[in-house]
């Protein structure tokens, strides 16, 4: 299969299942416009307590999609691959009745 082993595709379901909630692809999209950003702007954008944010950037993080930095009281998360909003704009082009070509 092209080269791809076992633990290629289950690291790619790890990706795919960290990215399948629609307040965690909310995050992804507001650090693809504007990152590193603060924990509490992304709380700010999203309208959403603390401890539930800070739940879905764990998974984030876990998955290898954001990384975070502490600068001092505050902690700063980037993603960690500026390609996702393409790939998520392909996934549109499917739910759109399109064709993605990359």
């Amino acid at each position: 299969m092209n080269g791809l082993n076992d633990n290629q595709f289950q690291r790619r379901a790890a990706i795919l299942k960290a990215l399948a909630h629609p307040e965690r692809l909310k995050i992804t999209h507001i650090l693809s416009e504007k990152s590193p950003l603060c924990v509490c702007d992304i709380q700010e954008k999203l309208d959403i307590n603390m401890s539930t944010l800070s739940r879905h950037l764990e998974k984030l993080k876990s998955a290898g999609i954001v990384e975070d930095t502490r600068e001092g009281r505050h902690i700063y998360y980037d993603l960690k691959f500026t390609c996702l909003e393409s790939f998520l704009s392909c996934i549109d082009s499917v739910d759109e009745g399109g064709c993605c070509r990359v």
